[in-house]
């Protein structure tokens, strides 16, 4: 945990002295919400600090057909490269953040459980922002790795999972 811990504040770090390489406007927006596509129902915001820096927040909620229900809370901190040369509007991403989320199990054989979990979330995806509509889509892989205690029942809730990322379509209100 301390080695993570290490290399999480050595790569905030690393990205925020990068921020002058970066510093062109990379989008006609500052900030959007909308939903995410994919398990279950996400809603998603994204505002950015500075013409190439954003911060992308996402609420999710899931369900299943055995009493499962998951709500997970990430925010992403997103650096942003300029694809206009190739089609206009259109922007690159890679970024980490974190996630926090809430677990909850009950079958006909035992009691509901409920766990706590966080765990660590990177992004690399494509942004484009459509011309003369507010309207933002993005595409992106966000893996991401849990910790904390599994639940008896669900194989697979923790560790290393690939489930977060998606098509968000978000509404531009400035």
């Amino acid at each position: 945990m301390k080695h993570l811990l290490t290399l999480f504040f050595g790569v905030l770090l690393f990205a925020g002295t990068t921020s002058e390489v970066h510093a062109q406007k990379v989008t006609d927006y500052e900030t959007s919400i909308g939903i995410r596509l994919g398990w279950g129902f996400t809603f998603t915001g994204k505002h950015f600090i500075n013409d190439a820096h954003a911060i992308e927040g996402i609420l999710n909620y899931r369900w299943g057909w055995t009493r499962y229900n998951q709500t997970r809370i990430a925010a992403v901190y997103q650096i942003h490269g300029d694809l206009s040369d190739v089609f206009d509007g259109l922007a690159w991403y890679w970024g980490f953040g974190g996630v926090v989320g809430f677990e909850s199990y009950s079958s006909r054989f035992s009691d509901a459980s409920t766990q706590v979990f966080f765990g660590v979330v990177g992004a690399i995806g494509l942004d484009y922002a459509l011309q003369n509509t507010p309207v933002n889509v993005s595409v992106d892989f966000m893996p991401n790795f849990v910790f904390g205690d599994r639940i008896s029942g669900l194989s697979g809730s923790r560790g290393f999972r690939g489930d977060m990322g998606g098509v968000a379509v978000r509404y531009i209100l400035k």
